[in-house]
């Protein structure tokens, strides 16, 4: 068999094609580019960490019961966000994908126009929605609902409200992406074979919407994982993450070690998840073409 054909399937063979070099000369410019960006701050990361007692450092961070603690806050936040954005975020991209053009316009208009304002503005908004003097307490004492305001700010809560509400497009536009490729016709022959509208979509739409829920997913997991300006507006000192901890070890206690060897384990979560994403989606899509 030719080496060269991979994924073999009866007569069906789709071989590797390897770039001319017209392609790779063309694209070679962007390449350095971002390689240049994404490389050169890491390696004066790895500089500054190393340049003078680097190991002890790094011991000090990973010894740290703070650093500890922020890290694995920060992941399970970023994991929690990542969940809820998929909760609410995978029916409304399915509507999208069943309603009619207009509708559909309107709405991805309407998910569109948040990413257009700053989330510096779009975090002030929900000090206001969710303040002691805010819609939400001002709503519930008009009604009689409580006898006094709840403390609805500066906890869990309010930055896990906070940082969903500026992710869930986020995680809405891949699976649309990823749904609005989806054959429609595989429905109507699940409703012709006696399914019912939930068991088609589970059927038929779950399974081919997973590229989408994977991109959600994991897009949204690594850009909680750099939240800076929600947590510190919306959160207590209980919820600082590590992008505030960074920030306080750099500007407070003139700690650029700890600063640096905190945004590497940052950096080697986030590479980490991405590559796990990638590897379990690869081997899953493999196996179902075996």
């Amino acid at each position: 068999m030719d080496p060269r054909v991979i994924g073999a399937k009866g007569p069906e063979r789709r071989s590797l094609r390897v770039p001319s070099l017209g392609a790779v000369a063309a694209t070679a410019p962007a390449v350095l580019l971002v390689a240049a960006v994404i490389f050169l701050p890491l390696g004066l990361l790895f500089r500054m960490i190393f340049a003078a007692g680097g190991a002890e450092a790094v011991a000090r961070v990973l010894e740290s019961g703070l650093h500890r603690t922020v890290m694995l806050r920060t992941v399970s936040l970023s994991t929690v966000v990542a969940l809820i954005c998929l909760f609410l975020g995978y029916p409304v991209a399915l509507f999208l994908r069943v309603a009619d053009p207009p509708m559909r316009r309107a709405l991805v208009l309407a998910l569109a126009l948040p990413m257009t304002m700053s989330v510096l503005i779009r975090s002030y908004a929900w000090m206001a929605v969710l303040g002691r003097t805010g819609l939400v307490n001002t709503a519930l004492l008009g009604l009689g609902v409580v006898d006094g305001p709840f403390d609805l700010l500066f906890n869990r809560t309010s930055v896990t409200i906070g940082m969903v509400s500026i992710m869930l497009p986020i995680m809405i536009f891949p699976l649309y992406s990823v749904m609005e490729q989806i054959d429609t016709s595989l429905l109507e022959a699940a409703r012709s074979a006696g399914a019912s509208a939930l068991r088609a979509i589970f059927s038929v739409v779950v399974p081919l919407s997973v590229p989408g829920v994977a991109a959600g997913v994991i897009l949204v997991f690594i850009l909680c994982l750099g939240f800076y300006v929600t947590p510190a507006l919306l959160g207590g000192p209980r919820e600082q993450l590590l992008a505030q901890l960074i920030e306080t070890d750099v500007r407070t206690l003139l700690d650029w070690q700890a600063a640096a060897v905190s945004a590497i384990l940052l950096t080697v979560v986030a590479v980490v998840s991405l590559a796990l994403t990638l590897r379990l989606f690869t081997a899953g899509h493999l196996l179902e073409e075996w």
